[in-house]
């Protein structure tokens, strides 16, 4: 919370990082053509700070941190489920929009999002209003506390 919190100003979208690994390198590829054929029909700023991750790329966390504060929405394009750079999107505000190709219900129900399917139903995502306090507030439950405390119960289970 002392580095994650909301500064949004103009709508804005932080796009996560296409991945080398063979395995995601077809379905990002698509999944980012189709951001690149919405995003710039949209009034949202788009933030890619890294377009395409690496083990040597790597931003600054203050410069990282200071970007996610802006964002409405964390575009995500890699496999995944709560994940550390989603859940500091979600304690900034952000909404996770999540391709259907990429969603994983054990853990994405943990934080607030979006599913799309369809270039349509992404824009509709990209057009809603953000409730920027209510995925900060769901966010903020996932403390490391909290975190051990469920694992403790689950091997007293």
């Amino acid at each position: 919370p002392d580095y994650s919190y909301p500064e949004q100003g103009e709508r804005a979208a932080f796009l996560d990082s296409k991945v080398l690994h063979h395995q995601m390198r077809q379905k990002a590829g698509r999944i980012y053509q189709t951001y690149d054929r919405v995003l710039p029909g949209l009034d949202v700023k788009v933030y890619n700070p890294i377009p395409i991750y690496n083990d040597s790329a790597r931003l600054p966390y203050p410069d990282y941190q200071a970007i996610l504060r802006k964002c409405h929405y964390f575009l995500c394009t890699q496999f995944g489920e709560g994940g550390l750079p989603r859940l500091e999107a979600a304690a900034c505000g952000a909404l996770l929009v999540v391709p259907a190709k990429l969603y994983r219900k054990r853990t994405m129900r943990l934080l607030n999002h979006r599913v799309w399917r369809t270039e349509e139903e992404l824009v509709e995502i990209l057009n809603e209003d953000v409730d920027i306090e209510a995925n900060r507030r769901r966010a903020l439950e996932h403390t490391w506390g909290k975190v051990a405390e469920r694992i403790l119960n689950a091997l007293d289970s």
